[in-house]
């Protein structure tokens, strides 16, 4: 606990949060850990040999305890409709997914029955883009993706109950539109982004070139095609395909190297704030990936570190983002994508040391 006291609460945490998905525990038993973990943390400020030597063991406690408060409340329970059915809904897109061969798929917010819930909305792949500034109706059907009946195969179904979503819409009819007035801050950023998606579309180029500049450059992979994804991964290269924590990394060094450029030396602090402040608006852009939003904090925390003129720490870095990007939304922990990008952080870590020591001795300057 001395040495690495994050990454333990961090686990701690992790633990609790998949305790209670698995046992999901009623509200009586939440009271009861809401008041185990304020006791714990009030009598931290108790001077006491005995509370001294139990504080490790409290803290962890306590984490436990919070992962499984948050992760209670981050089970989500909608508004329940009674499907399946065909009707008007009027709806506002929240996220474009990945297209079929036949179908534009979005992450949605439909209104129907003066209820508001969450849905995958599919339209037919011939249809102009959605965009945030409108609100849009529709004619279409509504029903509840089915649960799978083995256990090998992927439950679909759980998949986007996690993400708080409940239904499917197909939509079968003309969609008309009307102006928002009420776009946020993060959908003002994902119009940007998608308007620099129609620019590439209007480039004179091939489609495949089109498709690959998008996942390069904006991280979205919705319109490339199969083949290409299948290609790329035969060559081991699909990780060009998406924005990852190296190109934040790299994206960061080219920006603070051309503002050290301009700034004196005695203003590099300025130079690292304004870096940072640059990847997180990329982030914004691009569309907060867990890679992504990993990078940027475990960025953060190691300048911040530098800035105070502490000795940075990997393993604090990463808990701590971990931890931030948890306590906002538990079901993180069961995305594919986070588990992959904090193992393989993990791997590099302890893998490192190991691996170097089978090279041969550094020792001149080629080597190293």
């Amino acid at each position: 606990m001395n040495k690495q006291p994050l990454l333990i609460l961090a686990v701690c945490f992790i633990i609790g949060v998949l305790f209670q998905d698995k046992l999901s525990l009623d509200k009586t038993y939440i009271y009861l850990a809401i008041g185990i973990c304020l006791f714990v943390f009030i009598s931290t400020f108790f001077k006491s040999y005995f509370l001294y030597k139990a504080k490790p063991y409290l803290l962890g406690i306590m984490f436990f305890g919070i992962g499984v408060i948050l992760h209670f409340f981050n089970s989500f329970s909608s508004q329940s409709l009674s499907v399946p059915r065909n009707e008007f809904v009027v709806f506002k897109i929240s996220r474009k997914l990945n297209s079929s061969i036949k179908n534009k798929k979005y992450e949605a917010i439909i209104n129907v029955d003066k209820k508001t819930v969450n849905a995958v909305l599919y339209i037919p792949k011939d249809h102009r883009e959605l965009d945030f500034n409108h609100y849009y109706k529709t004619k279409a059907f509504i029903t509840s993706p089915k649960p799978t009946k083995y256990d090998f195969q992927f439950d679909y179904a759980k998949y986007l109950k996690r993400k708080n979503i409940d239904y499917q819409c197909y939509s079968n009819d003309d969609i008309l539109s009307a102006g928002r007035k009420d776009v946020s801050f993060i959908e003002k950023f994902s119009q940007k982004r998608l308007e620099l998606l129609q620019n590439i579309d209007k480039a004179e180029i091939s489609q495949k070139t089109k498709d690959f500049l998008k996942g390069i450059i904006l991280a979205d992979r919705t319109e490339i095609d199969s083949q290409t994804i299948q290609d790329f991964n035969r060559s081991g290269l699909v990780h060009f395909l998406a924005i990852s924590g190296t190109h934040i990394v790299v994206i960061f060094g080219l920006f603070y190297f051309l503002l050290m450029k301009f700034f004196p030396l005695k203003f590099r602090k300025y130079a690292i704030v304004l870096s940072l402040i640059f990847i997180w608006l990329f982030a914004l852009l691009i569309g907060l990936g867990n890679s992504v939003v990993r990078s940027c904090i475990m960025l953060s925390v190691y300048f911040v570190y530098v800035l105070l003129q502490r000795k940075p720490d990997l393993l604090h870095s990463l808990a701590l983002s971990a931890l931030i990007i948890l306590i906002f939304d538990t079901q993180q922990i069961f995305d594919v994508g986070f588990q992959l990008s904090f193992l393989a952080v993990l791997g590099i870590f302890w893998l490192n040391q190991p691996i170097l020591k089978y090279f041969p001795k550094q020792n001149n300057r080629l080597k190293k």
